[in-house]
């Protein structure tokens, strides 16, 4: 098996260093990231393959992550993925009562530093094997995650900036995806019990505990999984996101459903509109006429309009919207 070029950052701990030890024992080429230095060493054993790295980087400082890619392109022949996993849980408390420096503090460290990472490592990522970006999302990202604000928030946008470059990176066949791991066991939960269930809230203050005594998502699954979505059939899957615990990711149907999965949905952080709900449903039932009449209206105001500044019809309103540099709008109702 040819070895594949590697990045992981927020390698030092949690699940980074689970996935970068994972990857070391399958015989990739690792470049492990993070902030400090002398746990990364430590993932490089003797026996790794020949040009693993152990680099000290700050995510979200722009000069440190150029620093970072330039030792890539110095030291490798290519970059066939990127595993993102940096990144810390910010200020625990009701969001109007959370400091605004440590809550931007989390913005910048979670989703800035995904996109200074992604962004860089973009012009590499175009010579590698079906290479890809995977993130992984955490909680908050689909569900609000209350006295979380900043790393909800921030793994949001994260899921948000995939599907995104999924798009944009698709011509220079870059993959990009998202991994959910569920609720893991590791050490930045103790910002939960460090905070307690005053400022965390009784009920998450509780299920942190009963989670880290038992329950949780065992580390193997998760570090199974980001091996899948760095598998060669996982590039099909970009702009999805993925969870760990409950997507039937290590099933052979999964596998042969992968072309059903162009133009779906599934898998997406779409917003759930009327037509995603089951027929005969309550509120589908109830509100389906007045989207229908909603929908007629707003068309018919917005081609008065667009015929009061087009005078020639409907022909000259359809080629002013196929001028060079207009796209088609996308519906969201």
């Amino acid at each position: 098996m040819t070895p594949r070029y590697i990045l992981v950052t927020g390698a030092g701990s949690g699940i980074g260093r689970a996935i970068t030890q994972a990857l070391i024992a399958d015989g990739q080429v690792v470049a492990a990231t993070g902030r400090r230095e002398a746990l990364l060493h430590e993932l490089i054993p003797p026996d790794a393959a020949s040009g693993c790295i152990a680099h000290a980087c700050d995510m979200a400082d722009p000069a440190a992550v150029e620093a970072l890619f330039a030792l890539l392109a110095k030291r490798w022949p290519r970059l066939d993925a990127v595993v993102h996993c940096a990144g810390v849980y910010g200020p625990i408390g009701l969001f109007h009562e959370t400091d605004p420096q440590e809550w931007l503090g989390a913005i910048t460290n979670n989703l800035f530093g995904f996109y200074l990472v992604a962004r860089a490592a973009v012009p590499q990522l175009q010579h590698g094997h079906l290479p890809r970006i995977l993130a992984v999302a955490g909680g908050g990202a689909f569900t609000p995650l209350p006295r979380c604000s900043a790393y909800g928030s921030a793994k949001a946008g994260i899921v948000r900036l995939v599907e995104t470059a999924a798009g944009e990176l698709a011509p220079l066949g870059i993959a990009a995806l998202a991994l959910a791991p569920g609720f893991v066991a590791t050490d930045i939960h103790r910002e939960t019990i460090k905070a307690g269930p005053e400022k965390a809230g009784r009920d998450y203050y509780e299920f942190t505990l009963s989670r880290l005594k038992e329950g949780s998502v065992p580390m193997s699954l998760v570090v199974d999984c980001a091996r899948f979505l760095l598998g060669d059939a996982a590039h099909a899957l970009s702009g999805r996101t993925i969870s760990a615990s409950f997507d039937p990711w290590a099933e052979p149907e999964f596998l042969d459903s992968l072309p059903l999965l162009e133009g779906s949905e599934l898998y997406r952080g779409e917003r759930v509109n009327l037509r995603h709900l089951p027929p005969g449903d309550p509120l589908r039932e109830a509100l389906t006429s007045a989207q229908s009449r909603t929908y007629v209206a707003r068309r018919q105001a917005a081609a008065t309009a667009g015929a009061a500044k087009h005078p020639e019809g409907e022909d000259g309103m359809e080629k002013a919207a196929e001028a060079p540099g207009r796209r088609p709008g996308r519906a969201h109702g």
